[in-house]
């Protein structure tokens, strides 16, 4: 990039040159305009690692799934159920607008013995 007199930090890591991200800039500068619903991902994880070789241009969604523990294989997204520690496919791990954000970790049969056990201590008490 060359210049680094106005590079600051900001409270998350990321560098900004101006109010632009460092890793966005580098990305533009070498393949030009980043499209609508995507996003600069670092490979490494290190939010000042802004080299061309570190970043990956993603959907949005991909970015995300890749931030909670997604991992894109051959066989397509798959994702450690956090019980069992198996990586499972996408549609092993039910979402549905009533879910308690903490459970969408299992995948459905860590789900399933997770509510029979907690219909269970229900009873019981």
């Amino acid at each position: 990039m060359g210049r680094t007199a106005n590079i600051t930090r900001n409270r998350s890591g990321y560098l900004f040159y101006g109010r632009t991200p460092v890793h966005r800039r580098e990305w533009q500068a070498r393949y030009g305009t980043v499209p609508r619903g995507h996003e600069v991902h670092h490979v490494d994880s290190d939010k000042t690692n802004n080299e061309i070789g570190n970043l990956l241009l993603l959907s949005a969604s991909a970015h995300r799934r890749i931030h909670y523990g997604w991992q894109l294989t051959a066989e397509g997204w798959l994702k450690p159920c956090s019980h069992c520690r198996i990586l499972k496919p996408l549609h092993e791990f039910p979402v549905n607008e009533k879910d308690n954000p903490a459970r969408r970790h299992l995948c459905s049969p860590c789900r399933n013995k997770y509510e029979r056990e907690r219909s269970a201590r229900r009873r019981a008490a």
